[in-house]
Formats: structure tokens, C-alpha cells, sequence
């Protein structure tokens, strides 16, 4: 079984900037409850000083799943994660000819734009088969 490699500083950092926002009571109350479990994770063994494949690991392996599941609950991205979508986002727009910079409002009243342009260069007319029939004929 490989370390979960969470970095409990990060979550801390991300939580306690998010609380400072958290307009809610509610939203602040459990963003309270994740920075006392990282506090209670940092006293507690960390899973790389333990003995590989023993219980203990396995354990503390296992706390720090349940503490990386509760901050991205709350919104947390980890690092590479977010490293991972936005090379996803860049492969998809590099694929689509699509710059990812660009509004979505603009983008799709360009992609209408071109689809009108390219119909009228076909002469589809009426028939809508785009076999290049027209209604005249």
C-alpha cells in the first residue's frame, strides 16, 4: 500500500483562508472542524515514519484519506489534482481549436457563426440532408 502524501499544511493554509470568506455559519463551523482535525493529525504518527505495511501505517494512511476527503468536500483541490485539470482543460481546447481564454458567450457565437457560414457555402437548402440539393431543383 503506497502514502497517501497529503499535505496537511496546505489543507490547513487553504481551510483558514476559506474560513476568512465562508459567508455562512454553517460553511465556517465545518471549515472550523477540518483545521482541529488537521491540529489532531499533527500529533498523531505520520504514515511515512511508521514501518511499511504495518497496522499502524495502514491506519495512519487511512486518517489522512478521511482528512483529504473532508477538505475536498469542502472545495479543497489538491495540488495534482488541479495540476491535472488544467493540463485536461489545455489538451481538450488544443484538440477542439478552441483558445481556453476565450468566453464561453464569445466561443459559441463563433463556432454559430462559422457553422451559418460553412451552410451557406454548401447551398444546403431546404432539404437539411446536406447533400447539396436546393429547393429549385
Amino acid at each position: 500500500m503506497s502514502s497517501t502524501n497529503v499535505d496537511i499544511d496546505d489543507i490547513e493554509a487553504w481551510a483558514v483562508d476559506e474560513g476568512q470568506a465562508a459567508g455562512g455559519k454553517s460553511r465556517q463551523r465545518r471549515l472550523t472542524h477540518l483545521i482541529a482535525s488537521v491540529e489532531y493529525d499533527r500529533r498523531m504518527p505520520q504514515p511515512n515514519a511508521l514501518p511499511v505495511n504495518s497496522g499502524e501505517r495502514r491506519i495512519a494512511e487511512a486518517r489522512q484519506r478521511r482528512l483529504l476527503s473532508k477538505a475536498v468536500a469542502q472545495g479543497y483541490q489538491p495540488p495534482v489534482k488541479e495540476i491535472a485539470t488544467e493540463i485536461g482543460k489545455e489538451a481538450a481546447g488544443h484538440a477542439l481549436g478552441v483558445p481556453l481564454d476565450m468566453d464561453p458567450g464569445a466561443m459559441m457565437k463563433d463556432i454559430t457563426s462559422r457553422e451559418q457560414s460553412v451552410g451557406r457555402k454548401r447551398d444546403i437548402g431546404s432539404s437539411g440532408l446536406g447533400f447539396g440539393f436546393s429547393s429549385g431543383s
